[in-house]
């Protein structure tokens, strides 16, 4: 079942990659984006520290080579911890969120073995949203 479920996902992502299923932006997108909004920072309490528009008008752009390597390591550690370890997709983090998901699923009681026609989860759904019992 475990094999069933990662090759689906590896299926998923190579539809995705190829452009048939989904959007997947170009590689100059990607390392070039546009940030259509501000962006803020805010106090332990909530108040506003400050903000940085669109127009890059209070930006610096600093270039890699330049950024200190234990800001770089920081992030990292703080984004993904395997990041050195995956080629990019961390199937290990996908096999956690696949097992929690189902895990979440089965206590709402939205979940059963055999049940995966969309009618029949939506019918369960339904029963439970509305306290009949199955």
């Amino acid at each position: 079942m475990l094999a069933a479920g990662t090759g689906f996902v590896a299926l998923l992502f190579f539809l995705i990659w190829f452009g048939v299923i989904g959007y997947s932006p170009d590689i100059n997108n990607l390392q070039n984006p546009i940030s259509k909004s501000a962006s803020q920072v805010l106090s332990a309490d909530g108040h506003i520290l400050g903000t940085y528009n669109l127009d890059r008008s209070n930006r610096i752009p600093v270039p890699y080579k330049k950024l200190s390597p234990y800001l770089v390591q920081a992030l990292v550690a703080t984004e993904d911890v395997r990041f050195y370890n995956h080629s990019g997709i961390d199937f290990i983090a996908l096999t956690r969120w696949r097992q929690h998901h189902y895990a979440a699923a089965r206590q709402a009681a939205l979940f059963r073995p055999g049940a995966l026609r969309v009618g029949e989860v939506a019918a369960e759904a339904h029963r439970v949203g509305h306290g009949d019992k199955a």
